[in-house]
């Protein structure tokens, strides 16, 4: 073989050599020009037990590892400050892509800036029950997907009630009553929050209720003895004043550290008495009734997510599409101690679950709150007349006369 042959073979070899590498550049440069830039997304929520906390964790870093081109991040804001920030986000056109709002919320929000339609996200719709269903449709559409249910609930720490020889309450004179005797000097009978949030009203309205009360009948004998009962359970010492600057998470864990006897907060405690605190005796029941002859009655709520109007819209779609599926909505659900909006996830829980067969029992007695584009109105006003019967320093005609101009203003400027 003569140097120029040898020479052409090499030039050919070396040619074909740029050439590969040519290709595989320019291939690795398609490929990653293809590919596409991760999208954030922000997911506000108001939950503060460590149970629902996990929960979210959980479901989020689930979905996050599922894909590739979206990542969900949680952020908790308190519930007593979440409806105002909300707001705010609206108004100055800032909102988190997703976000988790009492169900009685929904419409006051969705009036606010319209939350987009997930009707095609949500599996089995057919499934939800009517009353989850309820609390999210605006004009046929779904505004957001109902994400579980619960109910106010009377916890009771049974040793203490055997230590002192008293039975678990059933009109709300025997709660004041048997509060009194469990009353000590490191620990109260009784809580329930009355902080100006939607937990205080979710536990208040059994009350009210339970007396034969209505918030649409507010200066009736009966609605002002449902308030007359805060009044008389701080003043007799069953209960604390200071419940007016506790959340229901706070109650719960003072329930959980035994400086408590007797709460009124969401069933949910139970997850969270289970995950923390697994040893507690305790039963969970209906709220007080008003008297023997009144029925008991409860209230029903739940969270629904929901997905704001903007540019990574259909990212959050497809958190909630996600969410929607059965193997994931019922790990959630029982983590945070919900029962499910789906009727096929809601039996299984009431066959497997003790403690959720409990909750649906309960459930059958609850009255869900108004879902009216004015419902935080309401629940403001209320609040502050619960505040001012604890503390006591207002006359209670007082209170309720300013409470019913309250609420006469807000109905007639709809």
């Amino acid at each position: 073989m003569n140097k120029r042959n040898l020479w052409r073979k090499w030039y050919i070899f070396l040619i074909g050599i740029c050439l590969v590498v040519g290709l595989l550049t320019g291939c690795q440069k398609e490929k990653e020009t293809s590919v596409k830039p991760v999208q954030t997304l922000t997911l506000w929520h108001y939950l503060d037990s460590s149970a629902s906390k996990q929960a979210l964790l959980e479901i989020t870093d689930t979905f996050n590892h599922s894909q590739e081109n979206i990542q969900v991040e949680i952020q908790y804001v308190p519930d007593e400050d979440f409806k105002k920030h909300l707001a705010l986000s609206m108004a100055d056109g800032d909102m988190p892509e997703l976000a988790l709002v009492d169900s009685s919320d929904l419409n006051y929000f969705n009036a606010m800036q319209s939350f987009v339609n997930v009707t095609e996200q949500i599996e089995n719709l057919d499934d939800y029950l009517p009353e989850a269903i309820a609390s999210c449709k605006v004009d046929g559409q779904m505004k957001g997907m109902p994400l579980g249910m619960n109910c106010a609930a009377l916890f009771c720490n049974t040793e203490m009630l055997e230590e002192a020889r008293v039975q678990v309450p059933k009109t709300w004179d025997e709660l004041q009553e048997t509060a009194l005797k469990l009353t000590k000097e490191d620990r109260y009978g009784f809580a329930m929050p009355a902080l100006r949030s939607e937990e205080s009203v979710f536990s208040f309205l059994p009350l009210l209720w339970g007396y034969g009360g209505e918030i649409a009948e507010i200066e009736s004998e009966e609605s002002q003895a449902a308030f007359l009962k805060l009044r008389e359970l701080s003043e007799s010492g069953a209960m604390s004043p200071q419940v007016n600057n506790l959340t229901s998470g706070d109650i719960g864990r003072q329930f959980m550290e035994g400086n408590v006897a007797m709460v009124l907060v969401t069933s949910a405690l139970q997850q969270t008495i289970q995950k923390e605190k697994p040893n507690l005796k305790y039963v969970m029941t209906l709220p007080p009734s008003g008297d023997e002859n009144k029925e008991c009655v409860t209230a029903i709520g739940g969270e629904v997510l929901v997905v704001t109007q903007g540019e990574k819209q259909d990212a959050a779609l497809e958190f909630v599409k996600f969410v929607s599926e059965k193997c994931q909505m019922e790990k959630l659900v029982d983590q945070i101690g919900y029962l499910a909006p789906r009727q096929d996830i809601l039996s299984e829980q009431v066959a497997d679950s003790k403690a959720l067969k409990n909750t649906y029992e309960i459930l059958q007695y609850a009255k869900p709150r108004e879902f009216s584009v004015d419902w935080p109105y309401v629940s403001v006003a209320l609040t502050d007349a619960m505040e001012d019967e604890i503390v006591g320093e207002i006359p209670q005609s007082v209170i309720i006369s300013n409470l019913a101009e309250k609420l006469r203003k807000n109905r007639e400027a709809e």
